[in-house]
């Protein structure tokens, strides 16, 4: 069972993280925004008790000076338009991490491998926006959409459904490794398609320089003393790959340079 546990300031408290937002979407994005309040969600997948759950809420969750909180029910009022931004499935989430590890403590035994908390932040804006520039300033400012997911609703949206839904960003995804043999046994053409496939960033000169390494008849005979076919690898290009390129290597520096100075003096570095 997943919950949603909502932290937001109590009323009179500065919204400090707010009031930067709406500067930085008045100065960045030249929009005009009347206020800008933010509410921490903590998304509880755990088997948790009721009581449990209001413990984590009102604990660690929680400044009881300064902050409100509430299990499974909206805290936003006041507002016309709500963005909600967490991480996507698999990205380091280190607020719910600890927040997570917080939990365990609280409950005194260890969240099971299937049980977790995920941390997000609502951001509530009030001012005369159309949907397409809260979708602007919900991708420009607000979210890293390489990482983050963001959701938006319009204030009479929130009010019908109630806030927004439980998100689970959990990976349900299945992943199976596979190594591939790579044939070099081909053209020009082809060694440079499998540079530019593989994105090894590898030149001609570089790829047949392989191809000859693989065909050494002691390479050879020490891959099959090794088990290892006479095909490389996908994973063996890739490691090639990444010791050759220009961030490991230096290629560029490591190249011959002619030097002339200003009495024309000549040298090759």
């Amino acid at each position: 069972m997943s919950s949603r546990v909502e932290v937001a300031l109590k009323d009179g408290v500065r919204d400090s993280r707010g009031e930067r937002i709406k500067r930085e979407i008045e100065h960045f994005l030249h929009l005009k925004v009347k206020q800008v309040r933010t509410i921490d969600v903590y998304t509880v997948d755990a088997a948790l008790t009721r009581e449990e759950l209001e413990a984590a809420a009102s604990g660690p969750f929680c400044d009881p000076v300064i902050q409100s909180y509430s299990v499974d029910l909206p805290q936003a009022s006041g507002f016309d338009w709500a963005v909600e931004v967490g991480f996507r499935p698999g990205v380091t989430d280190n607020i719910g991490r600890t927040a997570g590890e917080a939990v365990s403590y609280l409950i005194q035994r260890p969240l099971a491998d299937s049980e977790a908390v995920y941390s997000s932040v609502q951001y509530l804006l009030t001012g005369d926006l159309s949907n397409e520039q809260v979708e602007k300033i919900a991708t420009g400012l607000l979210c890293n959409t390489l990482i983050q997911r963001y959701s938006i609703m319009s204030a009479a949206d929130f009010m019908a459904r109630r806030g927004f839904p439980v998100t689970v960003p959990k990976v349900t995804g299945e992943t199976k490794g596979q190594v591939r043999e790579i044939d070099l046994e081909v053209s020009d053409e082809e060694l440079l398609r499998i540079s530019k496939d593989g994105v090894l960033a590898l030149t001609l000169e570089e790829m047949k320089i392989i191809q000859a390494h693989y065909r050494d008849p002691q390479v050879l005979a020490e891959r099959s003393k090794q088990g290892l076919g006479s095909k490389p690898t996908d994973v063996e290009l890739e490691c090639l790959a990444q010791t050759w390129s220009e961030h490991c290597k230096h290629k560029i520096f490591a190249g011959t340079v002619q030097y002339e100075d200003e009495n024309g003096t000549k040298q090759e570095i």
